[in-house]
């Protein structure tokens, strides 16, 4: 199985990144959710953000990283 190391959440005409560092579910979590249920369509609580993607913890070093809008996931509200 071919498990893809980035996932973007669709919302209308648009992707975002899911920032799985700051979500309260984990890429684990999506996965075995994704794999249950057939036809992909959830209800999420979630939370949009424009920043750095893959900057996680906080730090005095300049880190390079992606930038734009993002998502974090608070939690799976209905599994249609």
């Amino acid at each position: 199985m071919n498990i893809p190391k980035d996932y973007y959440l669709r919302l209308a005409t648009n992707d975002y990144f899911i920032k799985f560092c700051r979500s309260n579910i984990s890429k684990n979590e999506l996965i075995n959710l994704i794999d249950k249920n057939k036809s992909k369509l959830f209800t999420l609580e979630i939370e949009l953000f424009n920043g750095s993607w893959d900057i996680c913890t906080p730090s005095i070093n300049i880190q390079q990283s992606r930038i734009g809008k993002y998502v974090i996931i608070h939690k799976i509200i209905d599994k249609s």
